[in-house]
């Protein structure tokens, strides 16, 4: 069929313009592409279903050259449904690295910086940043929002195993196994996909991360220096934490494309919901992980650039002061 030959129009190289310069206005391009890329999908499957049935009274029957098309045109989209999550975590790496760059030449030594915060006031406000007491679990590929995704791709995965069965009976067993899954994988999902549209499941999960803000003060930042340190100097650092939902969400779509080509039937419907569903989670937890990732790093950069500046004081009292400390919200904050 020439329709599965035109399925192929979104261009993921460019899926971000070059004028954008934040993240959080890349990662509305990003959702906005992957949408429009299952969306003609569904759109253009739909209507060369809809006008064959119309022209002989039956059902399209995808076999030989045809079911071969439609898997390659499936198989497609979920490439370019990767192109365009590698582009995301390509452009926030990249912002981090500008910011790391930009600001690293006007910083001292970390020595300098460290001995300069022991010698100052402990009760100095440097700046406000927020928790993100969730950003581990988020960026983590044994997280539970990839728990969550999993579950539904393996729901998916199930039906994709069904669609290749040697015959009807093992497909008709295999099917009623996937019914038990797709209840829970429907509720796992519910808990990223939590709003009308993909931009308000983003907001939800940020705000859920990110946690309150709190004042950070000298004495705050001596006790956890070196953490902060590396979260705001240390490129190869920040690409590591990231790592491991990178890996996880690149293996899910490479199975899904997997299960696609050996499928020896295929049921359109079926295949657009999952990949659909699957792939706006995907982009969710990618959009909210790089846009936290980018606010985390931003903020405490401020923090270093403040504390910098910060005035060595001579009083005896207010070093001591320095040396101890009581608690405060900050204990927990870059515990890993």
């Amino acid at each position: 069929m020439e329709f599965v030959n035109e399925l192929a129009n979104v261009k993921p190289a460019n899926v971000i313009p070059d004028f954008v310069t934040t993240v959080d206005e890349a990662s509305l391009y990003v959702a906005e592409g992957v949408e429009r890329n299952f969306a003609d999908l569904e759109r253009r499957i739909d209507l060369a279903e809809t006008n064959y049935f119309k022209r002989t009274g039956r059902s399209i029957v995808y076999e030989g050259v045809d079911l071969k098309a439609i898997k390659n045109a499936i198989i497609d989209k979920l490439k370019k449904l990767w192109a365009m999550i590698k582009k995301a975590f390509e452009f926030v790496f990249n912002k981090i690295k500008e910011l790391i760059n930009k600001v690293t030449s006007k910083f001292q030594s970390k020595d300098d910086i460290a001995k300069r915060l022991k010698n100052a006031d402990p009760d100095r406000v440097l700046g406000k940043v927020h928790k993100f007491l969730g950003l581990e679990d988020l960026l983590s590929r044994s997280g539970s929002y990839m728990k969550d995704i999993h579950l539904e791709a393996s729901h998916a995965n199930s039906y994709f195993v069904q669609l290749a069965a040697a015959n009807k009976k093992e497909q008709k067993a295999l099917n009623k196994a996937s019914g038990t899954m797709g209840l829970a994988a429907d509720n796992a999902l519910g808990k990223i996909l939590v709003g009308k549209d993909s931009a308000t499941s983003v907001d939800a999960i940020i705000k859920k991360v990110q946690g309150e803000e709190i004042e950070l003060k000298v004495s705050d930042v001596i006790r956890k220096f070196e953490v902060i340190w590396k979260k705001s100097v240390d490129y190869g650092y920040n690409v590591k934490r990231a790592k491991g939902l990178y890996d996880d969400e690149k293996k899910i779509v490479s199975d899904m494309q997997a299960k696609v080509a050996a499928a020896k039937d295929i049921d359109t419907s079926a295949f657009t919901k999952y990949l659909g569903r699957i792939s706006t989670a995907i982009t969710v937890v990618t959009n909210a992980a790089t846009r936290c990732l980018a606010t985390e790093h931003r903020e405490l950069v401020a923090v270093l650039n403040a504390a910098r500046s910060v005035k060595e004081i001579k009083a005896e009292g207010k070093k001591a002061k320095n040396e101890s400390y009581v608690n405060s919200d900050l204990d927990v904050l870059f515990d890993f």
